[in-house]
């Protein structure tokens, strides 16, 4: 029994990342180099739904992984001027920004239950802006 809740919860874990992941590209694909804006609504859905029901805690590690996929995606060209260690220590450092934003979305999207879908919507926008 234990070894079917282990994995559903290893599933759940990997689905999260995927998500976590596929929303921070999807948001690199919106910025202006690309400029395919619509991107950034599938960011959002895919963002959210990488942290929908987690405390903090994971949510700032999903939220990590999700700002590694962006801002690895989104700032490669530093590596071309810099070489990669500035490449991977900026981007690790904006990822864990990215990871602060998305906890505390989570904990707006946590609050839902307490004070209903008006509060979340307004917590997680001024998250998302702040």
């Amino acid at each position: 029994m234990t070894s079917k809740i282990k994995s559903q919860s290893v599933k759940s874990i990997l689905l999260r990342l995927i998500f976590a992941i596929a929303g921070g590209y999807f948001s690199s694909l919106a910025m202006p180099r690309e400029s395919l804006a619509p991107f950034i609504f599938l960011s959002v859905v895919f963002l959210l739904l990488s942290i929908r029901n987690l405390s903090f805690l994971p949510s700032l590690a999903v939220g990590f992984v999700g700002g590694l996929a962006f801002y690895l995606s989104q700032i490669e060209w530093l590596s071309l001027y810099l070489g990669p260690i500035p490449w991977l220590a900026l981007s690790t450092m904006e990822a864990g920004i990215f990871a602060i934003g998305l906890a505390a979305s989570a904990l707006g999207l946590s609050a839902s239950i307490v004070f209903g879908g008006a509060m979340t919507l307004f917590v997680v926008a001024v998250c998302w802006l702040a």
